[in-house]
């Protein structure tokens, strides 16, 4: 079975305004022109931003550098997360009772003929010692004029 209308006319579809260049010939030419002088004005910036690039790869300073900002905000990181627990309240001091002044010291009454030899420094504890970090092994770096091809782009 086929559909069928009772309209005569097919509808026509809606016309579209033209592009803006259609309608602006003269003020597209000029964003064109534009565009091109702000370029040739510009490019040696951009060369010289790509050079510092290409040298700091080369040398591994963008690594370097990658790792810094990576410790600074694990750092920062650790820091604002020790900080987001509140400090406790102040706690009054209970009231402590005064002790009494330490009585003299008494001597033995068979004191040994030679005294014992006692050391002018206080005894100490030892001290803890602190953890060794381990240091990551190097990579291997390839010397220019090596011969050895790089990562690529």
């Amino acid at each position: 079975m086929t559909i069928t209308d009772d309209r005569t006319t097919t509808p026509t579809p809606s016309v579209t305004p033209p592009s803006y260049i259609r309608r602006h010939p003269i003020l597209a030419g000029f964003g064109v022109l534009s565009g091109l002088s702000l370029f040739s004005a510009l490019w040696p910036v951009s060369a010289v931003v790509i050079a510092v690039a290409v040298a700091g790869h080369a040398t591994g300073l963008d690594r370097a550098a990658v790792l810094l900002v990576e410790r600074v905000a694990a750092r920062i990181d650790a820091s604002a997360h020790h900080r987001s627990h509140p400090d406790p309240a102040p706690v009054a001091p209970t009231p402590v009772a005064p002790t009494p002044a330490p009585a003299a010291p008494r001597r033995e009454v068979d004191a040994p003929a030679t005294p014992a030899v006692r050391s002018h420094r206080a005894p100490h504890a030892p001290t803890p010692h602190r953890p060794v970090r381990t240091r990551r092994p190097q990579t291997t770096e390839h010397r220019v004029g090596a011969r050895n091809d790089g990562p690529g782009l």
